[in-house]
């Protein structure tokens, strides 16, 4: 006895049926990629953080320095060397022994777009090894010295857009922070704690001065 197919109308039912949950799983599968970037990111600044930390201690309580060009002579924490990214030879190489947690999931084969970013032959922008950067006031600095009004507020390193991104530097009173996860961005603060938080909530962090050095 010959079975009996699908009529057309059952096929169609069918696909309808697919194409709903389709569009009902497909946004919840980007938002938990999107949620699962944004934990690989925290957990980058997490490890840079100790490296931060570790090479601190190794070094009489001074900072790396942040590449500066009038500290040229002094490699910096990120291998910074003319606008472009060299991991295995900054500062906190010894430390870290992976370019991969100095680049978060969502920047991987992104274009840098700032125009001093300057690939070497070989390379194109897309390989621009960078998605944070140190806040400029911690640059060569020993922090125990410094005025700083609570250690677990005070920017370490922030994620930032790749429209911005040079050179491994945020200048607090300057730079905006970005929206690159969500509305936000990810940071990690000096005494290692990191987390994401909202562009807003971190311009209100900063105006009460949780990212400055303190007056004496």
């Amino acid at each position: 006895m010959r079975r009996k197919g699908f009529t057309l109308i059952e096929l169609l039912v069918v696909i309808a049926i697919i194409a709903i949950l389709a569009a009902i799983l497909f946004p919840v599968f980007a938002q938990a990629r999107i949620r699962a970037n944004t934990m690989r990111c925290i957990s980058n600044l997490k490890q840079l953080a100790l490296a931060f930390q570790q090479y601190t201690q190794d070094y009489g309580g001074r900072m790396p320095a942040v590449g500066w060009e009038h500290r040229a002579d002094i490699p910096n924490w990120c291998g910074e060397i003319n606008r472009w990214i060299y991991p295995e030879r900054g500062s906190l190489w010894q430390y870290t022994k992976s370019a991969e947690i100095y680049v978060c999931p969502v920047d991987k084969k992104k274009e840098a777009l700032h125009p001093v970013v300057n690939p070497p032959t070989g390379k194109t922008r897309k390989d621009w090894g960078l998605s944070y950067s140190m806040n400029a006031l911690l640059d060569y600095a020993k922090p125990d010295a410094l005025n700083i009004k609570n250690p677990a507020k005070f920017m370490l390193l922030i994620h930032e857009e790749r429209e911005f991104i040079n050179d491994g530097i945020f200048v607090p009173d300057g730079n905006t922070p970005s929206k690159i996860h969500y509305d936000g961005t990810t940071l990690v603060y000096l005494a290692g704690n990191a987390r994401w938080a909202s562009t807003e909530d971190l311009k209100r962090e900063r105006a009460e001065g949780y990212w400055l050095l303190q007056s004496p």
